[in-house]
């Protein structure tokens, strides 16, 4: 049975509308696209131990289980997850460590001014790709290897294949420009890297100024992305 609604409310707005699992985090309530007065909410108040007999981690003689201190916020997928197999993966301890650790958090997030997107941002899929574009950039030595020990046809390869990389990863961006935005930006880069690189030749100095001219305006868009609570190896960087 749901909670009451002011407590399930209370419990949203104490959570600010994200769901309090750790692996999740996603944000549970936004707006419709069609028409600002309505709403899409896919969060909901659950209980730590069942109300009822025969509920998911129902604990005898619990006379609050409808009280916000038996509440945790989750999405609903999150919710019907806690209760399967009628709760024994998801013991109320686990639950109550989940809604302290992310009251905590959110709390110091707002003594701190901390931003909220990089933990909204987080368990997305946007994140993911983002996150999959730095691992494809750090296996390729030539956003951070020596100018010295680059062989420019690997070169030209390596930053054809980012770049058509990029191109799959932006067709699988959801509603975020500014993400799109990124890719674009770093893709923009490369490119006139190639460009430059292409006119140079066998001119093993000028090759090697093109690079340092790419990694510098990369590590710009590289800060970017740590601005979401991406990690970005120090190597990919210029200091």
């Amino acid at each position: 049975m749901a909670f009451p609604p002011k407590i399930s409310q209370q419990l949203a707005l104490n959570s600010a509308y994200i769901c309090n699992n750790p692996d999740c985090y996603c944000l549970t309530i936004g707006p419709s696209l069609v028409e600002e007065i309505k709403k899409i909410k896919t969060g909901e108040g659950a209980h730590i131990a069942g109300e009822k007999e025969g509920s998911a981690r129902h604990i005898d003689g619990n006379k609050n289980s409808n009280e916000i201190e038996n509440g945790i916020w989750l999405c609903a997928n999150c919710h019907t997850a806690i209760d399967k197999n009628n709760g024994i993966d998801f013991p109320p301890e686990l639950l109550a460590e989940w809604k302290l650790k992310f009251r905590e958090r959110l709390f110091g997030m707002i003594l701190s001014h901390e931003s909220s997107m990089p933990l909204v941002l987080r368990y997305t899929k946007n994140y993911k790709l983002l996150s999959d574009l730095i691992d494809f950039m750090e296996d390729k030595g030539v956003y951070y290897l020596p100018e010295a020990f680059e062989f420019p046809p690997h070169c030209i390869e390596s930053m054809k294949e980012t770049r058509n990389f990029i191109t799959d990863l932006r067709k699988k961006v959801i509603f975020d420009s500014s993400i799109k935005k990124i890719l674009s930006d770093i893709s923009g880069a490369i490119g006139r890297a190639m460009n430059m690189t292409s006119k140079t030749g066998a001119n093993a100095i000028i090759f090697g100024d093109c690079l340092k001219a790419m990694r510098h305006e990369l590590t710009f868009y590289f800060n970017e992305i740590e601005k979401l609570g991406i990690n970005v190896p120090s190597k990919l960087k210029v200091f």
